[in-house]
């Protein structure tokens, strides 16, 4: 599956012989290490000839920042697996969501980049921020949906709910049926993390790459999650009730595009599901996430510009409410302002 990376169609008007354009393409899209290990392969394997190759100094500098990206990846896991621990003496159940969780599909996990660690303590989300804090961490109640906790340098997202559900009924409905599913008892091996269910997982992995896409941008990284998540839990999900809550939720679009453009370049099979796709709007999502268009409200800082910001990108890109999503951007841009100023739980 990475090797279909080396696709050139997926590199938008770039030339694959310009190989510092090309990791940056590959920094953007959060698939550095992971790109780096198929060129690295390739060449070891002679499918691309010498002349061709990256420069000695490019390749000095791929694969030394793959290294420590790997790095990264093993230092925030042992942090991640101290922090459960702490949780576990206390008596709570820590569930890994998102990054860590998903890396674990990955054919060398530690090439997948990770950046927070997002946790679920159920009903134990305001002992475990106090835990974390006689601990020696920071806090920051961050918004209403989770505290951000900083613990010896890692950032831990600690989820008080899955789901932007101010003033979104609908939303409000999604998030009962994700807390209703999310229980699962497979532990990540070694550690005092557990995996959610993969029916909590499909959707909610589906749910928060729509909300990215909506107010900033996706990247390949995102698609790669989804293709790796399918092709290992392909028969532990009830693939026609994820259809309906996709549909309750507006994403039936969304999904069908990306099962679309996963299965034509990242090796998605979903054979033997009800999974559909649909190619009517993938080129311009795929367009959009290799062109990056977007402001990154996640890297603004300040809460009021990554509102501003996600305005922003409500207004620039706003065909992606209108032919994508089942709410226009005017309806997006109103229910922001309202659950901002005056939206409650």
């Amino acid at each position: 599956m990475h090797n279909n990376l080396l696709n050139p169609t997926l590199f938008g008007q770039g030339n694959i012989n310009d190989w510092e354009s090309l990791m940056k393409f590959a920094s953007r899209q959060g698939i550095y290490a992971i790109m780096w290990d198929c060129i690295s392969q390739a060449i070891a394997e002679g499918r691309i000839p010498t002349h061709m190759q990256p420069s000695k100094r490019e390749k000095i500098q791929w694969a030394f920042t793959s290294e420590r990206h790997a790095a990264k990846y093993h230092h925030r896991n042992t942090l991640s697996r101290e922090i459960s621990d702490l949780w576990a003496k206390e008596g709570i159940k820590t569930y890994g969501l998102k990054g860590w969780a998903i890396s674990s599909y990955y054919p060398k996990p530690e090439l997948r980049e990770c950046g927070d660690f997002d946790c679920y303590l159920g009903e134990h989300f305001q002992h475990g921020n106090d835990i974390a804090i006689a601990a020696g961490a920071t806090f920051d109640p961050h918004d209403y949906r989770h505290s951000l906790i900083h613990y010896k340098g890692l950032a831990i997202e600690n989820h008080r709910y899955f789901l932007p559900i101010r003033g979104n009924d609908r939303n409000k409905r999604l998030e009962e049926y994700l807390k209703a599913v999310i229980p699962c008892d497979r532990q990540i091996e070694g550690t005092n993390i557990y995996y959610p269910s993969a029916q909590f997982h499909a959707l909610f992995i589906i749910l928060h790459m729509l909300q990215h896409f909506l107010y900033e941008d996706i990247t390949l990284r995102h698609m790669l999650d989804w293709a790796y998540f399918v092709n290992a839990e392909k028969d532990n999900v009830d693939w026609r009730e994820f259809n309906e809550r996709c549909e309750e939720a507006g994403a039936t679009r969304f999904v069908e595009s990306l099962n679309h453009i996963c299965i034509e370049h990242l090796g998605l099979n979903v054979d033997g599901t009800p999974l559909r796709s649909s190619h009517q709007y993938a080129d311009k999502i795929l367009h959009s996430t290799l062109e990056q268009s977007s402001l990154h409200a996640s890297k603004v800082t300040g809460l009021w510009a990554q509102r501003y910001a996600k305005v922003q990108n409500i207004i620039s890109e706003r065909w992606k409410f209108n032919e994508i999503y089942d709410v226009n951007f005017m309806h997006a841009m109103m229910q922001s302002a309202l659950s901002a100023l005056f939206g409650r739980v």
